[in-house]
């Protein structure tokens, strides 16, 4: 029915989990006991809330991947709400960093805890979480469209 497109969604969805986690680890290892601002517990805190957000996120992506590639059609309704919450997500992450902390925390706001979203740049920099979702909507249509069964 829609094999292939389905295995070509799920192995991107794949490639995107390994480039997120590998750019997330090189901009871990560049900033190694180096990080943006002075940060304290409290923002040691934050970071990895939002860094293990990120991670469930591009985790579940991968997970979704896998079922795409083994033609699991009930997976499209999980995806579309993933790439929905990716782009609320980091939508509101960036808004509250950027615009909504005092220019005084800029440096922990934006960049350090900004970090925490690097599992999920690759997707956000080639626009994925939203043509992802409008090519697994249109794939949701199409299964769910009846047969043209039309006859002579």
């Amino acid at each position: 029915m829609q094999a292939w497109p389905m295995r070509v969604l799920g192995a991107l969805n794949i490639l995107f989990v390994a480039l997120g986690a590998f750019y997330s680890g090189g901009m871990i290892q560049m900033h190694w006991n180096k990080w943006p601002g002075s940060p304290s517990h409290l923002h040691w805190a934050v970071f990895m809330f939002l860094d293990a957000i990120s991670i469930s996120m591009i985790l579940y992506l991968g997970y979704l991947g896998v079922r795409l590639i083994k033609k699991d059609a009930r997976a499209l309704w999980q995806l579309c709400l993933l790439f929905v919450a990716e782009i609320a997500y980091f939508a509101v992450v960036v808004y509250v960093t950027w615009f909504l902390m005092p220019a005084s925390m800029s440096a922990i706001a934006v960049d350090f805890w900004g970090m925490a979203q690097d599992p999920l740049v690759p997707q956000v920099v080639t626009g994925y979480p939203l043509v992802g979702l409008v090519i697994a909507f249109v794939m949701l249509l199409i299964r769910r469209s009846p047969p043209d069964t039309y006859s002579r």
